[in-house]
């Protein structure tokens, strides 16, 4: 790894909360479990998603909290439970894998948090973590061919159908998954596009 990959892994590894507009994005603790369990129970929020099991219990729960810890340190993997800034609700985790594949972008938001531009937010936030403080060449994100408002959320944060992929690990092994890219070029060229607010 070069000297600049040392340092983005070391400044990833260490960053505990990114904030946005109506979000805070930080590392989950065992307080978490109990809305985890919650957010990830229903059928809808997991039908989409590789990995999250059905039905979803405490003890998926730990095994995740634990799997997040354990990535973080090795910065094989960065997780981040969304927390509103107003009421501190936990309402949806997301993640950038710090390999390279198919599905190195992935998050879930709650039921009843749908529809207000939350995934949207916490897309962009972690996007601007994954290139400026981990070190990220490129993102890739695996989207179910039925889950038109994730792909919307990818396109609205930079991403651009890449391909169809088969075989994906976990519950996308079966479909025709539509895989979305963002390289860190591309994600540097648009940050440098947009207007600059100048003060004399």
């Amino acid at each position: 790894m070069s000297q600049m990959g040392c340092m983005s892994a070391l400044l990833a590894v260490n960053i505990s909360v990114i904030e946005a507009p109506r979000l805070r994005l930080r590392r989950l603790t065992d307080d978490d479990i109990p809305a985890l369990v919650s957010g990830c129970s229903p059928w809808e929020v997991a039908r989409y998603t590789a990995h999250i099991a059905h039905p979803y219990g405490e003890a998926d729960a730990r095994e995740f909290l634990h799997g997040a810890v354990m990535d973080r340190n090795a910065n094989t993997r960065h997780v981040f439970g969304l927390e509103t800034r107003i009421g501190g609700d936990l309402i949806g985790c997301i993640e950038v894998n710090m390999g390279y594949g198919g599905d190195t972008f992935g998050y879930w938001i709650g039921v009843d948090h749908w529809g207000q531009g939350y995934a949207t937010e916490a897309a962009l936030a972690l996007c601007r973590f994954a290139f400026q403080n981990a070190g990220k060449d490129e993102l890739c994100a695996a989207v179910h061919p039925d889950n038109g408002a994730s792909a919307r959320v990818l396109e609205k944060a930079g991403f651009v159908y890449d391909r169809t992929e088969f075989g994906l690990s976990g519950r996308c092994a079966s479909v025709a998954a539509r895989v979305y890219r963002l390289t860190a070029k591309d994600w540097f060229a648009r940050e440098a596009a947009k207007p600059k607010l100048l003060v004399s």
